[in-house]
């Protein structure tokens, strides 16, 4: 029993003596994937995620908006709720009150295409106003 016990620990000294070289190594190499910090900062020219750009792109162009417009969010809002009652209005006298829990998937997808229709729309025609920081943005500066 003592030999299994000293083949045991002389294992985990070994493996402990391994890991610290180890770690040594990777802090003083340069092709290591992982820095030291424990995670891959970004590369300066890695494009973003594509859900990250759309976000971007949208806070980009309602502050554009919002410049052109102080009162465009009051409008936004104005705009969603005509909408939504409108349509939900439509699929009333449609269905009838006695359908619209029966079909209310049908009701929400319709109230919801009409809401995102009405603002895409209410945004496409929205003023918008160039700001300083999208001129960083714009390579040729005609946007």
């Amino acid at each position: 029993h003592q030999g299994h016990w000293n083949d045991a620990s002389s294992r985990r000294k070994t493996t402990l003596k391994n890991n610290n070289n180890n770690k040594n190594n990777n802090n003083n190499n340069a092709s290591d994937p992982v820095p030291r910090g424990g995670h891959n900062p970004p590369k300066p020219n890695t494009p973003l995620p594509p859900h990250k750009q759309i976000l971007l792109t949208l806070q980009r162009g309602y502050r554009q908006r919002l410049a052109a417009d102080p009162s465009f969010l009051a409008k936004s809002i104005l705009e969603i709720i005509v909408a939504a009652s409108t349509q939900f209005t439509a699929e009333v006298s449609r269905r009838g009150w006695d359908r619209m829990a029966v079909e209310g998937d049908f009701v929400f997808s319709g109230v919801l295409t009409a809401v995102f229709g009405k603002y895409f729309s209410m945004w496409r025609v929205a003023k918008t106003v160039q700001l300083d920081d999208d001129i960083d943005c714009c390579h040729d500066g005609n946007h």
